[in-house]
């Protein structure tokens, strides 16, 4: 706290001067600072940013005058009536009063605390400010206000008593009021409360035990601040309703022109004022719990303790529900909906959650469970002590007024009304947050405990509703019950997440008053969702039947009751061609309805009840013939269909079915004798046998229903043939029907009625196919389902005959002239799609959408895709198409596919994708399984490829076109070995015309005809141009890039390519590309076109770098990483190109110098000429990239640099203070804090420079060459480069020159690492490259530094490391371990063992982690290497092998929880990592020869009590792991199959102990360890001694 201590003399003024002042209050406050030294600004700036943390103590027992203050203050702040003057709503006051409690004793403050009675003080102008709250006290304070000016009446007076001064600018003129800004933060009214709050909280400190406050003090200080029940209740809820003011303040309408005014506070609003809330919570707590009784022989009062009686809980609750419960709501809802992030937050919301459950539920609850049991308890509307509370409570409620006068504009009378219409929200929002909260206290799991609790919630409920009911104040009948229907659905919806389970009759009342089903005066709506969230809470409404029924009907036939007769209407009254309800009616009520009879065991009512609403929907639709068809049915839907057949099978006896579809069967009967049928019930019929028979599977069903299901064949055969003229809309279903019959009955197929049905059949299907017309337009819209499902039902039984059944059924004839017939109808228009050469065709006015839940089929192309997805769905019906059938198809599904690329802009979303056909037919599995339509399709595809690719003047070519852009994705998906050698050529010829000549500005786009022409490029030949040469003209001078085609291609990829991500993998395209030519120019030296070839291509090259480098010209990017390429691959094989190349080797070695040189001159410039004009600019991504090509090209140089007259120049320019690697290391650093940067994928970031660099300097270090700090310092830097791929990249190249660095540099790298900390990723890694690299004469010479990189490696393990670190560590010990251990002593066995049992322990607690399983199988492999390689180095430390085997162990159980088996912690642990363990006992207990004996020359005796006496010490030992066992079985619980996998090795153990050692282990075991080890031990007798052990 910053104090100023004043020089003149008003410092030595008394308080009792001030005090007989006449000044106004304000200047006494200031008097009163300046004498103490008390700045009132800086105590309210340090009281705002910290209201919650206490001042320190100050108290001075020499100086009085802080005492004397604080009894002036105390007397000043008594006003029996407050006013905006009075000196209790000046901020100052409080703040004043805050600084004075610290330096006065608490024992002085607390009595001058209860002799001036502050809390009711305190009380007095919390309830001032809460009832005045909106009365015009928000105004903003001025300058002057905040200034501590004494001249002024009342400087910090709350607004109408402040003076207001007049503002003017620089030329002298007044600035208007209205355009002033606020410079306070705050507003008065805040600030008032503000410092009470911390004045409070300072006072509440003290009534804490610390060093300066004993105990009796303390008690002192909160007797003082404690009062009665009803004042505290005061206290905290205006506390509470000014908090939830402030935090909503924002948001006013008022404040929302002001939001500067509101910056001050962010950190206050987003802890939700966390310290005026806990202060008040406190002050509540502090509470008396006397109650005052009147005397009975005159008016004084006593007062009489009832602490912990009922009467006085009452009170308490009584005066809470009164004061307290609305606004704690209130602010509850707020803080909910703040969702800040800040601990404070979470903190008053569980404080307020704790406020409302122990004042509010929790009485409520025990006023049912103390008086009444559950199954006794009789629910009334009677009034209980909360319902009367919340009703009050809610009724005064601050709202405002309407006032509809002549006076009042309309805008602010509808904004009043509108307020009041959010005011009404904002009460049944607090009801139902009231009732969320009661509900959380409901156990969450499924117990007795859980439903015992449901009574007393399900009362809760209802009285909550009713009290909604009481406070309804709405503006219009409908408005009040939509809002008490909203409410009523919230809290069903809470019910339905908390399971709670709700009585019938409760249930039923709520469907009378809030369904909509049965009441007239809420509109002509259906609630729903009020309806969905009944039946999901307590189905029994709707699926019991009427009980006033007849008697003697079944059950399922029994009339429905009222409610469900209610559902039934109200959904067949819903008009769905203009109803969004659609999808909720059947997702929310009828399929939820279905299941409901289903868990009821009626679903055969369920049935009954459906036919009868699919006739009432179909008489309804012949009603309405010719005015609206196809009304979606919500009956007919396929998602009911699916669920009704899903259930039947399982919930339905195979008599029931067979009853059922007998009976139902009988709707088809009367239409037999002629085509006029009822559709009403015929169509019900359908449906429903349509479901049933798509649900049956077993085989004992399908028997049982093979007369019915032949019966239903033959009549739906006749009907299909008796009506063939006839449009019906549900012929299709009939045929969906007997394809589903003919599937499932295998055992039919041998009856002569039924062949002769399904003979008949197929006939009628051939008629129905071949009378569709060839002319129909495939825009239009028509019906064509019963032409798919015929069709269906035809392929069906012709894949049955060609599955080698012997039905002797011609349809693989009639199949064949179906799909010729649909092949032609679709001619015209693949006609005019494939001639359609300026695209004028446009998307038609219906396009189909996808729905697999949709059977209508209303366009042609539908029923063209469809019948082609059954086909290739079926791949055997592809075998009874001829080839030239075959071939009229491909090219219609190409189409078709080239159709769908045209409009796939235009096309909406959700419709058909008519590619999808032609992308199934391109399937390996198809393609694998027809080799004749494979060739058709390849043929089919290079030539079309061919054609279309032939674009003529280059100046006309679009590579973006539909037709080329299909072709070319699928030449690209061609393996190349299914291409002949031909046409391998011939692709590649084209592509390779199409880079040079047709200017690609896609980038994308060039980059897939590089990868082609590379991909072709694996099985070369000569005929492909790019490997062949043609040699200079007679009349032609000079050589040029035109005349060698790789270097054409790169000049034009330069010339026409622009920047994109895409760019760099163009040019990694290039590159493979240009290594696929050389090397086959390579390989075929021996040909003299080859030879030519090669010398043209090196000769134009070195030509154009000492070209450039001689004019000092920049090489393009595309160039120079070809010529990369090339030169690198001449340096590689310069020594066998002496015959081939011999003219022009010099001129190459000369042309390597250039390219270096021109490299070199361009990095020869600064960093910060970089970054402003040079022409390595860094900021531009194409730049960058072409920095990192010249950076490989100057590592694939590093040979030339090392001998470079310049070398140490360029050396500090590339690495020295101010060098490239400086530059870049510090921009990246920046760019770790700027957010922007992670959003955006910068494919070319200063990690991929850095890497390359990185490269440069390890090839240069690799020579011995010291220039740098050397290889060490760049594999430290590998550790922070983010990119994983790039750290990658630097780890290749470290690996690469690894073999080529000397003994010391090895050294240096690897070995000399800092002791005192962890290895990371990439030290590790190069570690284990260099064990990796050396050789047996280095090993003697590195004894010493690898030894320390063993211990190293193992000090890593005891350190909780990532998991990539971590495996890196134990394979690089392995690794030492097998490969030499000659430098392994006993001391690094002890750390090893040590880190292992660390390592398990750190396992134990983490087993749900995702790789710690992984790393318990690598500890258990570092366990057998030990066992198998240095076991004799283990020396009598078999403590150190307990410790690790009793810690791996614990790995493998899962321990006991508190709660139930659901909540026990997971376990990533299985039975292999239980055979891991085992593995690693057994070789401790049965151990080789090889790894008992220190030397291979002794005599077998020797070895064989070598072995003995090893497994002697291990039997001695391991008894302690039997018994960690057994306490692992008693504290939790192992896997069976990981029990399973664990006994051998414990068997093992159990072979190697003696008697008396399993004896001595048996008595030190307490009982119930004890039955766990004679159950094993009894396994052991009866399966261990028999398996080997």
């Amino acid at each position: 706290m910053v104090r100023t201590a004043s020089s003149d003399s008003n410092a030595q003024l008394s308080i009792l001067t001030v005090h007989k002042s006449k000044e106004p209050f304000p200047a006494q406050i200031a008097t009163v600072c300046r004498i103490l030294g008390i700045d009132i600004d800086v105590c309210w700036t340090n009281g705002l940013d910290s209201g919650s943390a206490a001042l320190p103590y100050q108290y001075n027992a020499s100086d009085p005058r802080p005492q004397w203050a604080l009894k002036w203050l105390l007397k000043n702040l008594q006003h029996e009536d407050l006013e905006p003057n009075s000196p209790c709503l000046s901020f100052r006051s409080w703040l004043l009063l805050r600084e004075l409690v610290v330096r006065v004793h608490p024992s002085k403050t607390a009595s001058l605390l209860k002799g001036y009675k502050f809390i009711s003080l305190v009380c007095n102008t919390l309830q001032w400010l809460y009832q005045n709250h909106d009365e015009g006290l928000s105004q903003p304070i001025s300058e002057d206000d905040e200034s501590m000016d004494t001249s002024s009446e009342d400087g910090n007076a709350i607004a109408g008593s402040a003076r207001t001064s007049k503002k003017r600018r620089s030329d002298g003129t007044e600035i208007a009021p209205s355009q002033r800004t606020p410079t306070s933060a705050l507003v008065a009214i805040d600030k008032v409360f503000l410092a009470l709050c911390a004045a409070v909280g300072q006072l509440v400190a003290l009534t804490r035990e610390s060093a300066h406050i004993k105990s009796l003090t303390a008690e002192h200080t909160k007797s003082a601040l404690r009062s009665d029940r009803e004042e505290a209740a005061r206290i905290l809820g205006s506390a509470l309703f000014l908090t939830n003011y402030l935090l909503q303040k924002p948001n006013r309408t008022s404040d929302r022109r002001k939001p500067a005014a509101w910056e001050g506070r962010e950190h206050l609003e987003a802890t939700a004022y966390r310290f005026c809330v806990s202060n008040t919570i406190d002050l509540w707590n502090f509470r008396s719990l006397a109650r005052h009784i009147a005397s009975d022989d005159d008016n004084t009062t006593r007062s009489a303790p009832i602490q912990d009686s009922p009467r006085a809980n009452d009170m308490d609750q009584h005066a809470f529900r009164t004061h307290c419960m609305l606004p704690a709501l209130q602010l509850l809802h707020n803080c909910r909906e703040w969702s800040s992030p800040e601990k404070d937050m979470e903190a008053v919301t569980t404080s307020l959650e704790d406020l409302l459950i122990t004042f509010t539920v929790l009485p409520f609850r025990a006023s049912f469970v103390g008086t009444k049991e559950s199954s006794q308890l009789q629910f009334t509307n009677h009034a209980t002590p909360l319902k009367e509370d919340l009703v009050s409570a809610l009724r005064s409620y601050h709202y405002p007024k309407l006032k509809a006068n002549s006076s009042l504009g309309r805008g602010i009378y509808e904004a009043q009304r509108q307020a009041l219409k959010t005011q009404n929200h904002l009460k049944i929002t607090y009801v139902s947050l009231l009732f969320e909260i009661a509900l959380s206290l409901r156990p969450v799991s499924k117990s007795t405990n859980s439903r015992a609790e449901d009574f007393w919630l399900e009362e809760l409920f209802g009285q909550l509703i009713d009290c909604a009911g009481i406070l309804m104040t709405p503006t219009s009948t409908v408005k009040a019950h939509k809002d008490f229907t909203r409410l009523v659905g919230w809290m069903l919806q809470k019910c339905v997440d908390h399971k709670l389970r709700l009585s019938l009759s409760r249930i039923q009342g709520i469907l009378d008053q809030f369904s909509g089903f049965f009441s007239s005066n809420c509109g002509d709506t259906v609630e729903w969702s009020v309806v969905s969230l009944c039946l999901q809470i307590d189905s029994n409404a709707f699926v019991v039947p009427d009980s006033s029924g007849e008697a003697s009907l079944s059950h399922s036939t029994r009339y429905p009751n009222k409610y469900l007769s209610a559902l039934f209407s109200n959904i067949s009254n819903e008009h769905f061609e203009a109803s969004q309800n659609y999808e909720f009616l059947l997702t929310g009520i009828v399929l939820p309805l279905c299941s409901a009879f289903t868990d009821a065991r009626d679903l055969d009512g369920f049935i009954h009840h459906w036919i009868e609403q699919i006739s009432i929907h179909e008489e309804r639709q012949s009603e309405k013939k010719g005015l609206s068809l196809n009304i979606p049915c919500l009956w007919q839907d396929e998602r009911l269909l699916q669920l009704v057949a899903q259930l039947a099978e399982s919930k339905l006896t195979p008599g029931q079915l067979d009853h059922l579809a007998s009976s139902v069967s009988k709707g088809l009967a009367p239409s037999m004798p002629s085509t006029s049928i009822s559709p009403s019930l015929s169509l019900a019929s359908l449906v429903i046998l349509d479901c049933l028979f798509a649900g049956i599977y077993q085989e004992a069903t399908l028997k049982t229903l093979a007369e019915t299901a032949q019966s239903v064949f033959s009549m739906l055969g006749a009907h299909l043939s008796d009506c063939l003229d006839h449009s019906l809309v549900h012929k299709w279903r009939m045929w969906r029907i007997k394809t589903t019959i003919a599937d499932r009955w295998v055992t039919l197929r041998h009856s002569p009625l039924f062949k002769g049905s399904v003979q008949s059949a197929i006939c009628t299907a051939s008629e129905v196919l071949n009378r569709m017309c060839l002319g129909t337009s495939p825009d239009g819209e028509a019906d064509w389902g019963e032409e798919l499902f015929a069709f269906r039902f035809l392929l069906h039984v012709a894949v049955i005959e060609g599955s080698g059944t012997t039905l002797q059924f011609p349809s693989q004839t009639r199949l064949v002239s179906a799909v010729a017939k649909i092949i032609d109808m679709m001619e015209p228009f693949c006609h005019r799609i494939s001639h359609d050469h300026f695209q004028t065709i446009k998307l038609p006015a219906y396009v189909p959408r996808w729905d697999e839940f949709d059977t209508v089929v209303k366009s042609i192309n539908t029923l063209y895709l469809g019948c082609v997805a059954d086909i290739l769905i079926s791949p055997v019906a592809l075998s009874f198409l001829d080839a030239e059938t075959q071939k009229r198809l491909i090219e219609q599904l190409y189409w078709f596919a080239v159709y769908q690329q045209r409009l796939s802009d235009s096309m909406p979303s959700g419709s058909i994708d008519n590619s999808w056909p032609w992308k199934m037919l391109l399937r390996a599995e198809i393609l694998s399984e027809h080799a004749t339509m494979t060739r058709i399709i390849r043929r089919f595809q290079i030539d079309h490829f061919l054609v279309i690719s032939d674009f003529g003047d280059p100046k006309h070519w679009d590579m973006e076109v539909a037709d080329y852009t299909l072709t070319f994705r699928g030449i690209l998906e061609i393996p190349v070995q299914a291409l002949d050698r031909h046409q391998r050529s011939k692709i590649a010829n084209r592509v390779l015309h199409i880079l040079l000549n047709a200017k690609l500005s896609s980038v994308a786009a060039a980059n897939d005809h590089l990868n082609m022409l590379t991909k072709l490029l694996g099985i070369p030949n000569k005929s492909m141009e790019i490997l062949a040469y043609e040699t200079i003209s007679e009349g032609k001078s000079a050589l040029t890039n035109e005349d060698v085609a790789l270097l054409r291609l790169a000049g034009v990829l330069d010339s026409t390519l622009a920047w994109s991500d895409d760019l760099i993998h163009c040019v990694t395209a290039l590159e493979r590309l240009t290594r696929r030519v050389i090397s086959y120019l390579f390989a075929t030296l021996d040909h003299a076109s080859s030879t030519e070839y090669l010398q043209a291509i090196y000769h134009r090259l070195a030509e154009v770098l000492e070209l450039g480098y001689r004019e000092k010209k920049d090489l393009s990017s595309c160039f120079t990483a070809m010529a990369k390429e090339l030169l690198n691959a001449y340096a590689k094989r310069r020594d066998s190109l002496s015959y081939s190349l011999g003219p022009i080797l010099r001129t190459l070695d000369a042309t390597r110098l250039y390219h270096l040189e021109t490299i070199l001159r361009q990095l020869g410039k600064s960093p910060r000429q970089w970054e402003s004009q040079g022409a390595y600019s860094l900021k531009p991504p194409r730049q960058r990239h072409r920095l990192g090509i010249d950076l490989e090209c100057l590592a694939g140089y590093s040979e030339l640099l090392c001998i470079h007259p310049r070398l140490r120049e360029i050396s500090l320019e590339l690495f020295g203070s101010s060098g490239l690697q400086i530059y870049l290391r510090q921009v990246s650093l920046k760019l770790q804090y700027d957010d922007t940067f992670w959003l955006k994928k910068d494919i070319c970031g200063y990690d991929y420079l850095a890497t390359r660099l990185a490269k440069v300097e390890l090839l240069l270090d690799a020579r011995d060459l010291r220039l740098h700090p050397g290889i060490p310092d760049v594999t430290r830097r590998i550790h922070y480069f983010k990119p994983t791929k790039e750290r990658n990249n630097l780890l290749v190249s470290v690996r690469e020159m690894m073999s080529s660095l000397g003994l010391e540099n090895k050294k240096e790298l690897c070995f000399e690492n800092d002791q005192g900390r962890c290895l990371n990723y990439s030290e590790v890694y190069v570690i284990g490259m260099a064990l990796d690299s050396l050789k047996e004469q280095e090993v003697e010479e590195l004894r010493g530094p690898i030894s320390r990189t063993f211990a190293l490696l193992c000090r890593s393990l005891f350190k909780p490391v990532v998991f990539g670190d971590c495996m890196l560590s134990m394979q690089c010990i392995s690794m030492i371990m097998q490969t030499y251990p000659r430098i392994i002593t006993q001391w690094h066995i002890d750390n090893l063992l040590s880190a292992i049992s660390t390592k398990a322990s750190y396992l134990e607690k983490r087993k749900g982690e995702k790789h710690s399983s992984m790393i318990f199988t690598g500890l258990c492999r570092l366990f057998a290497t030990i066992l198998t390689i240095l076991r004799t180095k283990i020396g009598g430390r078999y403590h150190l092998v307990i410790c690790a085997l009793q810690s791996l162990l614990r790995c493998l159980f899962i321990p006991f929880t508190a709660t139930n088996s659901s909540h026990e912690a997971p376990s990533a642990f299985t039975e292999n990592h239980a055979a891991a363990y085992a593995r690693v006992l057994t070789t401790l207990c049965d151990p080789t020869v090889s790894s008992v004996t220190r030397s291979r020359y002794r005599s077998r005796p020797e070895l064989n009590d070598e072995t003995k006496k090893a497994k002697d010490m291990a039997g001695q030992h391991l008894p302690y792991v039997i018994m960690e066992y057994c306490d692992c079985q008693l504290k939790g619980r192992l896997l069976p199959e990981m029990k399973t996998a664990l006994n051998p090795g414990l068997y093992a153990v159990l072979a190697v102990m003696s008697q008396e050692a399993m004896r001595t282990m048996n008595e030190a075991m307490h009982e119930s360890a004890r039955a766990i080890w004679k159950a094993l031990y009894e396994d052991y007798r009866r399966f261990g001694r028999n398996g080997g052990f």
